[in-house]
């Protein structure tokens, strides 16, 4: 039986951000292999507004929110400027480049590191159940984040 990694799904996830040109993935069917949506679409003959993935076999890959995921991080860390960052109501791509600049050089890191690469996990494994995927946990076993969330310090 094929099989698909994990590891190859969480370090394809397209993510939508300024910073990155996000090209879109197909999951193949018959294949199990993951394809550039443009060579699909060139291969086939057929137009973007004409493709419908399933048609064809294909699964649209899951795409993962950065800014979205970064203000999850925000709210259940531990840190005390955490609601103050909040309350900046920082646009998408300011958000990301505040954490490129504050977590560079901060021990914080892995703490940002490890919180993203559980959701994108979590969500590889949701989008292979939802489609029957066979899949193969190939990742190393990801620590509990030894964060919490304290709400009395967000007042």
């Amino acid at each position: 039986m094929t099989v698909i990694k994990l590891s190859m799904l969480v370090s394809l996830v397209p993510y939508e951000t300024e910073w990155k040109f996000v090209q879109e993935l197909l999951f193949n069917r018959k294949t199990y292999e993951l394809e550039e949506k443009k060579s699909v679409l060139d291969a086939l003959n057929i137009s973007y507004d004409d493709f419908v993935p399933y048609d064809y076999d294909y699964i649209p890959l899951f795409e993962i929110s950065l800014a979205q995921t970064q203000r999850d991080y925000l709210i259940t860390s531990n840190r005390k400027d955490c609601q103050k960052i909040l309350n900046m109501n920082l646009s998408d791509s300011e958000l990301e480049f505040y954490f490129r600049k504050d977590l560079e050089f901060n021990e914080l890191r892995t703490f940002w590191d490890q919180h993203y690469s559980k959701i994108v996990k979590q969500k590889a494994i949701e989008w292979c159940k939802d489609y029957n995927i066979p899949f193969e946990d190939d990742m190393p076993k990801i620590k509990p984040i030894e964060m919490t969330y304290h709400p009395e310090e967000l007042k």
